[in-house]
């Protein structure tokens, strides 16, 4: 966001100050129309991200909102109609990653960090639900979990390479199969279970080419 459009987001929500963070999460991302966000109970963000309007109503009615693929961030309807031109977001359709690699999908509709594309578990379930009906191009994918935890004083990092398996011309059906399969695959909870919090990612990468 050029420093123009941050200081007019700044000034409309009152939040200048930590805008750029906020707006680093969900600039250029695709949203999709969520009408029952209450029911679900893991929902990471209770709030709207930009008014803090909560999810649910006085009344208990559950709310409708704007959503990112990974169900992370969250705008209320009124927030996402004032702004969405600002953030240079854009709504789901059928064919909105035609042609593209499930890579290039993550570069820009995930906050991926060193480089990496490493996720958490049940963000990319989310992600992948979301998109598995997309045209994409399919590419062959290498995919492994990591055991980690929320508190890193509390427990420890463990890649699990041993368990990484080599996907051909992969779609998001097969890689939602072995998200599914790690989640409940014994041996990954015993080495999750020595942290008091669990949290568990998964790596994708491109194979290396011999």
């Amino acid at each position: 966001m050029d420093e123009q459009t941050l200081k007019i987001m700044g000034e409309k929500t009152g939040w200048y100050e930590s805008m750029k963070g906020i707006s680093s999460s969900i600039e250029y991302k695709t949203f999709y129309l969520e009408n029952h966000l209450g029911q679900y109970p893991d929902f990471d963000h209770e709030h709207c991200t930009l008014c803090f309007e909560k999810i649910m109503n006085r009344d208990g009615c559950e709310k409708e909102g704007y959503v990112t693929l990974d169900f992370y961030y969250w705008l209320c309807k009124d927030c996402y109609s004032k702004y969405h031109q600002y953030l240079s977001t854009k709504l789901l359709q059928e064919d909105s990653f035609k042609g593209l690699t499930i890579f290039e999908i993550m570069d820009t509709e995930l906050r991926l960090f060193d480089g990496k594309y490493k996720y958490y578990l049940n963000r990319l379930k989310f992600f992948f639900n979301k998109i598995q009906h997309q045209p994409i191009k399919k590419v062959d994918v290498e995919i492994y979990p990591i055991v980690g935890t929320e508190t890193p004083s509390t427990g420890y990092v463990m890649e699990l390479r041993h368990r990484k398996v080599t996907l051909k011309e992969a779609g998001i059906g097969e890689i939602l199969a072995y998200i599914e399969q790690i989640k409940n695959d014994q041996e990954v909870l015993n080495y999750a279970s020595f942290n008091r919090y669990p949290e568990m990612e998964i790596v994708l990468q491109k194979p290396k080419s011999l």
